[in-house]
């Protein structure tokens, strides 16, 4: 038996992200087809095919042309054995129009079993797929028969919660990755006592105090198409607007239609907060210039939930939602490491590469003061990135930033220099190199400038 599963990226800009979330995808996929073993059941030989297709939705109208020009040109890098979708669909700009036009492609397309939402910013770990093939295997509904005869058992819809997170700044529960980037996770909630008591009534909270219990991970046909109401996000809404589909499967696992589960598995979704232009940052920043935009999806969001009252008073029996722990492998003893290491590659190397064309661009646009906070920015999140003629021309520049920025402060400048120069050549071999280090070494302040064309990255 083929088990068909939807992978749906949904992107609204940025092609270069897209690109990372879209082969951590591919990557996933690789390796599930390397390592996983099919399943019997009942005499049946089990397969899975995962399709990942590219959602474009946008307000941006020449956004999908761009994608479809930057995606031709990487296709053959993929070695993919067949052609990318890439559809568009109409935008108001907010987010969770987005995420409806990704399972309204589900209900349309009847060939697949499952549905796996990805967001164009977000990556998946490389074992992901590994991890939830047993879960797909044994949940698999076809023609609305259930292929192993275990009805109470078989799960609609896996719910991802306590999602890595990556960020700047640490926060409670999370782990540095490297200097300045830290995953958060919420992994030691493995009890739904303590997961019951993490996550607020959403009905006598603020929208500032409360986080969705769980995303979506995986649903199957009925569940997409099961009775009123539909399982839909909040297309009004500028954030939480994946708390719609939890309280209408929480309502209808309450009432005996559906059956529901969650999982706090660490190596299935990579959570993006490194991005400041997703819906969350943006809302935020616009309340904090205007707290009437939060006081406005305060009184939207209530509003929007109150076809689920239903579960307001039955808030407590989150608890008693089945908790999922995923099949264990050998491997995963090795998994946190890979995972940390994955993530600094794919995620990490992306924005560092980012500050990098950011930094080429001041120098040139002679923007010495922007540059000079953008250069300490990078040393305080990614300086282990940085290769040694990186940081021959990073630190140069910077005093060369100093001195044209605030010309009395040649010490600084100065100082910048020698450290970036002292510290470096230890570490250079070629005798070039390090010819050109103890040049500069002697170099007086206002000869600076002229030595800086010199290196080269």
């Amino acid at each position: 038996m083929t088990i068909n599963v939807l992978i749906t990226i949904l992107t609204n800009s940025n092609c270069e992200l897209l690109e990372v979330s879209f082969k951590s995808v591919i990557k996933a996929i690789e390796i599930f087809n390397t390592n996983y073993c099919n399943i019997d059941i009942n005499n049946n030989t089990n397969k899975i095919i995962f399709t990942p297709v590219i959602i474009v939705n946008s307000k941006n109208n020449l956004y999908y042309n761009e994608v479809i020009i930057h995606f031709s040109k990487i296709y053959a890098s993929l070695n993919l054995t067949v052609p990318i979708e890439i559809i568009e669909t109409l935008s108001n700009g907010k987010p969770g129009k987005g995420h409806n036009s990704e399972i309204n492609y589900f209900r349309t397309h009847s060939k697949y079993d499952w549905y796996f939402p990805l967001d164009g910013d977000d990556i998946l770990c490389p074992y992901a797929f590994w991890q939830l093939a047993d879960f797909i295997i044994n949940n698999t509904y076809i023609n609305d028969n259930i292929i192993n005869n275990t009805t109470k058992n078989t799960i609609d819809i896996l719910f991802h919660t306590g999602l890595d997170k990556i960020v700047y700044e640490p926060q409670l529960s999370s782990t540095l990755i490297t200097k300045g980037v830290y995953i958060k996770t919420l992994e030691d909630i493995n009890v739904y006592t303590e997961f019951y008591n993490y996550y607020k009534n959403p009905f006598d909270s603020k929208v500032t105090e409360i986080g969705v219990p769980g995303r979506i991970c995986l649903m199957n046909r009925r569940a997409a198409n099961s009775i009123d109401p539909l399982i839909e996000w909040d297309e009004d809404a500028y954030m939480l607007d994946d708390y719609n589909p939890f309280l209408a499967a929480f309502m209808h696992s309450l009432n005996n239609n559906l059956n529901i589960a969650i999982h706090c598995n660490r190596y299935i979704y990579i959570y993006n907060m490194l991005n400041n232009t997703n819906a969350t940052s943006t809302f935020v920043d616009m309340y904090n210039k205007d707290m009437d935009h939060l006081t406005n999806e305060e009184t939207r969001f209530h509003k929007s939930i109150e076809k689920y009252s239903f579960v307001k008073n039955k808030w407590h029996m989150l608890k008693d939602i089945p908790y999922i722990t995923l099949p264990e492998h050998s491997i995963y003893k090795n998994l946190l490491a890979y995972k940390n290491i994955y993530i600094t590659e794919t995620l990490i190397q992306y924005y560092f590469n980012n500050h990098i064309k950011e930094l080429e661009n001041l120098y040139k646009e002679a923007k010495w003061s922007t540059y000079i906070t953008h250069s300490k920015l990078l040393l305080e999140r990614y300086p282990e990135l940085l290769l040694v003629r990186q940081k021959l021309w990073f630190r140069m520049n910077l005093g060369v930033a100093y001195i044209k920025n605030i010309p009395p402060n040649i010490a600084i400048a100065r100082a910048e220099w020698n450290l970036a120069l002292k510290d470096s050549i230890h570490d250079v071999d070629n005798n070039d190199l390090k010819e050109l280090i103890t040049k500069n070494l002697l170099l007086s302040s206002t000869d600076i400038s002229d030595a800086v064309s010199i290196i080269s990255i």
